[in-house]
């Protein structure tokens, strides 16, 4: 099927050049199959990539040392996870020969979803029937509403991805036992009630991390070096706890769930898969990312707290086009706090008048009654015609009472401004 628009487009297919042989084969097959599929430089596949990447139901990725290498597909792959798209990593090499080929943030993503080798040209034809039903059953469940994102449906094990974990619904921490009393695993209890105690509302961090770090000691190690423990351990202490130096239970829980129905272990999973999404993130707003834009431009669809964390750092950019997409991104989110409204009220005060402009129109989006003040003083002291015209149409956005009586006022001074121009 054509992919000339992107409508219910099916599957994006990434790819590096020199594995275009492969690209090609699956692309003819899956469109034998009624699949709409895009491809880069394919004929009758317009528009960008990264558009296409969120657009898409599926994101295949051929995987090869010149795909996973530098100036390959990872910042592809970063955009499809943080879109929460259903990944099938296509291999064109055995997991050790592909090993040495993943950097850090490929590995932590790919190597937990279940890879399919296509090794040789036998393959192609052996593989290919298990790809289609693969990608036909999770179409299916994606239009029925039924299919769990990629982020929910993976384990953690971080072993080869072509090994079958048979005892999958184990957790990973059943057959493991700390010699030491004080940080034994108890995996009937949470992390935090069986370490400090239910009844303990606050911990320093200082003695958190101590705790953290000792009874997962084991399995961070098999995972990470140890500057990625460290980095791992700084975003839990900077995202998580805002460099709070007391801990407090209601934190943890707000991140983690209560101690009294959670996941033994989920304060260890949501914190990877938390890190996975905030690298996944920095590998899509690279400033060496070909998706950088799109993503900026796109993702304001997306509500979890990484991108919206991810799209305020980019408030700070150099680039001033990149601080007014950021801007306008967030206001989409629909997501607001006195933080975010603080920044975009500072950003009417940017050097750049699209920053400005884009500022407007984000504190429209987030009907923010706080910001109408500040939106009336822009159209009354701004210079640029645009932007005042953006402020004007953000009052008109915020709809509320006060909003619309600065509104008026508004109109009846344009509407006298213009007579008078007139006039003369």
């Amino acid at each position: 099927m054509a992919c000339d628009d992107m409508d219910n487009l099916d599957m994006y297919i990434s790819y590096h050049d020199s594995d275009k042989e492969l690209m090609l084969y699956l692309f003819d097959r899956l469109e034998k199959n009624d699949m709409k599929v895009w491809a880069r430089d394919k004929e009758n596949c317009e528009g960008s990539k990264g558009t296409a990447i969120i657009n898409a139901k599926i994101f295949l990725v051929i995987m090869s040392p010149a795909s996973m290498g530098q100036g390959g597909c990872s910042d592809e792959v970063s955009l499809a996870y943080i879109s929460d798209k259903p990944i099938f990593p296509v291999a064109t090499k055995e997991y050790d020969e592909m090993k040495t080929s993943l950097n850090f943030s490929m590995k932590l993503i790919l190597s937990k979803i279940n890879w399919v080798f296509f090794t040789s040209e036998k393959d192609y034809k052996t593989t290919f029937p298990s790809v289609l039903s693969s990608v036909t059953e999770t179409i299916a469940n994606i239009e029925e509403g039924t299919h769990v994102g990629t982020a929910d449906s993976i384990n953690d094990e971080l072993e080869k991805p072509e090994e079958e974990i048979t005892k999958a619904s184990f957790r990973i921490f059943s057959k493991w036992r700390r010699n030491t009393r004080k940080y034994q695993r108890k995996t009937e209890k949470d992390f935090w009630d069986s370490q400090f105690g239910s009844k303990k509302s606050e911990v320093s961090w200082i003695e958190f991390r101590k705790t953290f770090l000792a009874v997962y000691d084991k399995f961070l190690k098999k995972k990470f070096t140890e500057d990625r423990i460290s980095w791992l351990v700084n975003v839990a202490y900077g995202d998580i706890f805002r460099l709070n130096h007391q801990i407090t239970k209601k934190m943890y829980e707000n991140f983690a769930g209560k101690t009294t129905d959670s996941d033994p272990d989920s304060f260890y999973y949501k914190l990877l898969e938390y890190a996975r999404g905030k690298i996944a993130m920095r590998g899509v707003f690279n400033m060496d990312s070909t998706v950088r834009l799109d993503a900026v431009q796109s993702l304001g669809c997306f509500k979890n707290a990484t991108v919206v964390a991810s799209l305020i750092d980019l408030l700070n950019d150099k680039d001033p086009n990149m601080r007014a997409i950021a801007a306008i991104a967030i206001g989409k989110t629909g997501v607001k706090n006195q933080r975010i409204v603080g920044r975009m009220l500072k950003m009417l005060q940017d050097d750049d008048r699209l920053v400005r402009e884009a500022a407007c129109i984000s504190l429209g989006h987030m009907q923010s009654e706080i910001a109408v003040p500040y939106l009336v003083s822009v159209w009354r002291k701004e210079i640029i015609s645009h932007v005042r015209n953006a402020a004007e149409v953000a009052l008109g956005l915020i709809n509320s009472d006060q909003s619309r009586e600065a509104l008026r006022v508004v109109q009846v001074l344009s509407e006298e401004m213009k007579d008078l121009k007139d006039s003369d």
